[in-house]
């Protein structure tokens, strides 16, 4: 990863509260073994919520690297966005996994187990 999208991966990590910009739930930087802990899990079945920096415009698509352009995201949406035979644009794939997450079915479940259904978590 290069130096510049790391800085921009925690400018929007830190900006955004250590939550994933698509399904709201909170991630890791670093070491999983803290954040496993904290939410009661073994560190190997954190790797979902580890923070990644997403381009809004895919660079495919001339998105660039640059702190508007890049959100922070766990891993799966990252990888389920771009997953798709078409990605959906950073929108469209906002409200998919904000529908997707409403109906119980986006990430597995321990993670709705553990952290959806915490009163402090609000899509």
């Amino acid at each position: 990863m290069s130096k510049h999208l790391t800085k921009y991966r925690m400018r929007a990590y830190l900006t955004q509260g250590g939550l994933c910009h698509y399904c709201n739930l909170p991630m890791w930087i670093g070491s999983p073994v803290s954040f496993a802990a904290s939410i009661g899990v073994k560190p190997r079945g954190v790797g979902e919520l580890q923070c990644t920096a997403e381009h809004r415009v895919p660079r495919v698509d001339g998105g660039r690297i640059s702190a508007e352009n890049i959100v922070a995201a766990c891993r799966r949406c990252n990888r389920l966005r771009h997953a798709r035979k078409k990605p959906l644009r950073d929108d469209q794939f906002l409200r998919h996994v904000r529908r997707r997450l409403a109906a119980g079915r986006w990430h597995l479940a321990w993670v709705f187990e553990r952290l959806l259904r915490k009163p402090s978590f609000h899509l």
